[in-house]
């Protein structure tokens, strides 16, 4: 039987086993290319560590640090981490192209492979196709109005958090800044070798700073696919009462 044969209900069905099973088949991919990693660069941190000598004679590099003379130059460890990255990402970035073509749901009317995030969301949410706007089964809301709701709640909810967040960070950082700025001016700063003040000025904020551009992040991209979804719910309502009302004048001319 062909999808487009299949009721709303199975359609909605087959699809949420579908996302289901692309989304077990990319973390098992995943597991693979994080565990391919950790193999590369233990091996390239043995050959560096069995070439030590040759590999610094040849770059004409300082071995080691104040502190061990004998160890690797820690400017080695920026290629040996992106060379044992280049591998599993290529894999992991392969393995999903693929599996979006063979395991993630497709609409049954465009056969568009929905595998990423924000096309499976939206269609899971409206029950609609992002890609062609028809309607393949009953989605989990129940309205546009409910979606634009959604959105709006997203969208006030982010930016509290964002304020909040910010206010809690400066104000944390306005409390530590100046007692370690206290400790560096009177000489009493833990450590051998203790930052000096265009380091405390500069790595302080920026790391108070971490946090709530994380956060901001995370909520962006949460409001983006609510707003995706109301997009796509007007979209699909549009096409789709234009549909019925075109089927409907060719019923009452028959």
């Amino acid at each position: 039987m062909a999808d487009a044969d299949l009721t709303s209900s199975e359609l909605k069905e087959q699809f949420k086993a579908a996302v289901t099973r692309y989304d077990l088949q990319v973390l098992m991919r995943g597991a693979i290319a994080f565990v391919s990693f950790l193999m590369m660069m233990a091996l390239l941190a043995c050959v560096v560590k069995y070439f030590q000598a040759e590999i610094h004679h040849g770059l004409s590099m300082k071995s080691g640090t104040e502190d061990c003379p004998e160890a690797v130059s820690p400017i080695l460890l920026i290629p040996i981490v992106l060379l044992s990255v280049c591998f599993p990402a290529l894999f992991l970035y392969r393995q999903v192209k693929r599996l979006r073509q063979s395991t993630a749901p497709h609409c049954p009317f465009c056969h568009v492979s929905l595998g990423q995030h924000a096309s499976r969301t939206g269609a899971m949410a409206t029950g609609f196709c992002p890609a062609c706007q028809q309607k393949m089964f009953e989605g989990e809301l129940d309205s546009g109005a409910v979606a634009v709701e959604k959105y709006e709640k997203a969208k006030s909810e982010f930016r509290r958090y964002i304020r909040f967040t910010f206010s809690a960070s400066m104000g944390a950082l306005l409390i530590v800044l100046p007692v370690y700025l206290w400790l560096y001016f009177t000489n009493q700063l833990p450590g051998k070798n203790p930052p000096s003040l265009a380091e405390i000025l500069v790595l302080f904020p920026l790391l108070f700073s971490l946090v709530p551009l994380g956060l901001w992040w995370v909520g962006k991209l949460s409001v983006r696919d609510q707003q995706n979804i109301r997009d796509l719910f007007r979209a699909g309502e549009r096409k789709y009462g234009i549909i019925e009302a075109r089927r409907s004048e060719q019923e009452s001319q028959q």
